[in-house]
């Protein structure tokens, strides 16, 4: 087997042939005693696009004990397959999904295999959903008492039902 490029440049006799890069390729027959050759077959080696993997926004679920997280992914051929532990997937069109239910303060490892079964795969960073945004006593009002007089009290509005007021001191303990 001879192995030449598209400007007709004899590469190599192996069979078979690695090329250096993807490109159109053509292969002929040799006798070897009468040098002769038979016409070429066209063999083209296609590179196959770079699957990208994206993260996007994560989002908290109510009980901050897991999370949303968007992802896009580009390129590959074909049907794309996306794996991400096991969690559910949702599908929201244009190369944009969601994975659902990821544990807080984790991270998850994302693998996208395409048609032609080319494969990549992204380590997500953990994300912690901690505590959400609680906004500040409001309306604090303060007290004076006199030199030796029992100490009066001092308060803030109530924040309302699920949350409670905790009191320190300047050291706060």
């Amino acid at each position: 087997i001879n192995w030449y490029d598209a400007s007709n440049t004899f590469l190599s006799n192996d069979n078979p042939f690695t090329p250096t890069a993807a490109s159109i390729y053509f292969a002929t027959v040799q006798e070897i005693a009468s040098g002769c050759e038979s016409t070429s077959v066209t063999i083209e080696l296609i590179e196959n696009p770079e699957i990208i993997i994206t993260t996007g926004e994560f989002i908290c679920s109510a009980d901050l004990l897991t999370y949303d997280l968007g992802i896009t992914v580009t390129g590959g051929t074909g049907i794309l397959n996306i794996d991400a532990a096991g969690l559910n997937i949702v599908d929201n069109g244009a190369g944009n999904y969601t994975i659902e239910g990821i544990a807080s303060g984790t991270g998850i490892d994302i693998s996208v295999t395409d048609a032609n079964n080319c494969v990549n795969t992204l380590t997500t960073l953990p994300q912690d959903c901690g505590c959400g945004t609680i906004n500040p006593p409001t309306n604090p009002i303060g007290s004076t008492f006199c030199f030796g007089d029992n100490l009066s009290s001092i308060s803030v509005d109530d924040p309302g039902a699920g949350f409670q007021i905790n009191w320190y001191d300047a050291s706060n303990t």
